[in-house]
């Protein structure tokens, strides 16, 4: 049983926590494939907070290690102060649950408005953003100095985690919501060169925005980035030009194959699959109502919105266990 100083009672009627922990436990045992705990936009004050015991007593009673984080730990609308104090809640919880908190660079992360009639804000310096994605983790992945994207491997499994960061433009202090789509040629040639450049492994991906224009808040950015990972599935040429930006990537001999694009954002449980990329959308962990599936109340178990996701490398599967609101869910790759 979990302690019950930190989670409130209602996750224990009925044995609501102990039936997730078994679902967790029975989807987790595979033979070839790996498993991890995917959150998404925690949108601080706007949570109750229980995830990250929740997650505690994931960590705790399954073989699960890895927990990944989609990004937008912040709220839309404060001060500086405000966000910056939401920025190091954000921290304080990932360390709480885990040194194995992998991070996203999220559009929230770190700028805030005003208030929604006032155009005035805040938003963060590089320097703020790389500190709270990166430092802590930055000896355990393999990235490039003072970026956000990185990637980190299983190689008993053959599996390779890939984080990219769509947000690279960040505007001065004194602008509100001033962190804009925008990807470097750097990081698509690191992408292509160094990051998808693994013979015979699993490939996960993880971004902010949706790369697929089926999937709600679809970011063109990311066009570039979603037809690179599909001509790697389907061993091929890819090249492109966008915002004088030149994109090459040659994939012919490629044996690699990439199983998810998997994404927040969008506040909502979506997926897709285009031309052999499946791209899937979680929802989000704050307590917002913007998906009809996956409707929230304090004060009960649908506060939060979580997935333990496992990759099955020998049967190409992917499944979900939603802790939280929402459903299980299930895919085929490949």
């Amino acid at each position: 049983m979990g302690d019950r100083k930190e989670l409130p009672e209602y996750y224990y009627e009925n044995n609501w926590l102990e039936d997730k922990i078994a679902q967790i436990q029975e989807a987790t045992r595979i033979l070839r494939g790996v498993s991890f705990v995917f959150i998404t936009d925690i949108h601080v004050p706007s949570n109750s907070m229980n995830s990250k015991y929740l997650i505690r007593e994931v960590l705790k009673r399954t073989t699960l290690e890895d927990v990944f984080f989609g990004g937008d730990a912040v709220h839309a609308f404060g001060t500086e102060e405000e966000c910056l104090e939401q920025a190091e809640a954000v921290i304080r919880y990932a360390n709480d649950i885990t040194h194995r908190f992998f991070t996203v660079h999220g559009n929230h992360d770190f700028t805030i408005r005003t208030s929604p009639k006032e155009a005035t804000g805040f938003t963060a310096q590089w320097e703020t953003v790389y500190d709270f994605v990166m430092r802590q983790r930055e000896n355990d992945v393999k990235g490039v100095p003072g970026k956000c994207f990185y990637y980190l491997d299983n190689p008993v499994q053959k599996v390779r985690f890939i984080v990219l960061d769509a947000y690279e433009c960040v505007a001065e202090r004194d602008v509100a919501w001033g962190v804009y789509d925008s990807i470097s040629q750097e990081q698509y040639d690191w992408l292509a060169n160094e990051a998808l450049n693994v013979q015979g492994y699993t490939i996960i991906v993880f971004a902010h925005p949706s790369c697929d224009r089926e999937v709600d808040s679809y970011s063109e950015k990311m066009v570039p980035v979603a037809n690179m990972l599909r001509a790697l599935n389907s061993r091929s040429l890819y090249s492109c030009q966008q915002d004088g930006i030149l994109v090459e990537a040659d994939f012919r001999e490629a044996t690699s194959v990439v199983a998810a694009y998997i994404c927040g954002h969008n506040h909502g449980d979506y997926d897709h699959t285009e031309r052999g990329l499946l791209t899937i959308s979680t929802t989000c962990d704050a307590s917002y109502n913007d998906d009809p599936k996956c409707m929230r109340i304090r004060g009960n178990v649908t506060e939060q919105a979580f997935d333990v996701f496992t990759i099955d490398t020998r049967e190409k599967r992917i499944s979900t266990v939603r802790v939280g609101a929402g459903a299980n869910r299930s895919w085929r790759y490949g």
